[in-house]
């Protein structure tokens, strides 16, 4: 890491070292240059910004059955830019730095996650499936834990189980980390 010892533990929330090559496919036609959007307009005469097309969002980050339609249209409501130059990091989502990481991690995906778990993953089709995946991308020292949401999209805090879902990450947040260092009630071995 490049900053060790400034962690006690990781939670990745709508991560996986991969995403599914159909996503793009999804992904590129929702975007445009953010000078073309109303709610930007003017704003951005280089057209080095790029935003999602109304309602891109429910699209690409919703599983919309579990989500209320206010949610969603307050979301694509508060839409923003990216800047072109922002995406030179997608390349580096399947990053081998994550082994450097050595504290407990957890990754809590939704199994209708668009750009992480959609068609085609079948490191999405369960959790076993999901930490076989994973666990190359981190050391031994990560004790790596999965959990894939049943019936939530990309955004997990915007659907309905958002509740349960910050009590899950709480519990292992409690369980692996602790509220005090070396207060974590089941550190890894």
């Amino acid at each position: 890491m490049d900053h060790p010892g400034d962690l006690d533990g990781v939670v990745l929330t709508g991560y996986s070292h991969e995403s599914p090559p159909e996503y793009s496919e999804l992904a590129l036609p929702l975007i445009y240059p953010a000078n073309f959007d109303p709610l930007f307009a003017g704003q951005f005469p280089n057209m080095d910004y790029l935003t999602l097309v109304p309602g891109g969002r429910s699209q690409l980050f919703f599983h919309e059955p579990a989500t209320s339609p206010q949610v969603i249209a307050l979301d694509n409501g508060m839409r923003d830019v990216i800047a072109v130059g922002e995406l030179s990091v997608v390349p580096l989502i399947p990053s081998p730095r994550s082994l450097a990481i050595d504290v407990p991690v957890f990754i809590i995906l939704g199994d209708q996650d668009l750009p992480f778990c959609g068609p085609g993953t079948g490191y999405c089709a369960s959790e076993d499936a999901l930490l076989s995946f994973e666990e190359d991308f981190f050391s031994d020292a990560a004790c790596l834990e999965v959990e894939l949401v049943e019936g939530v999209g990309h955004n997990l805090q915007l659907h309905r189980k958002a509740g349960s879902i910050t009590s899950q990450i709480l519990n292992w947040v409690n369980r692996r980390v602790g509220r005090d260092p070396g207060a974590a009630s089941q550190a890894c071995d």
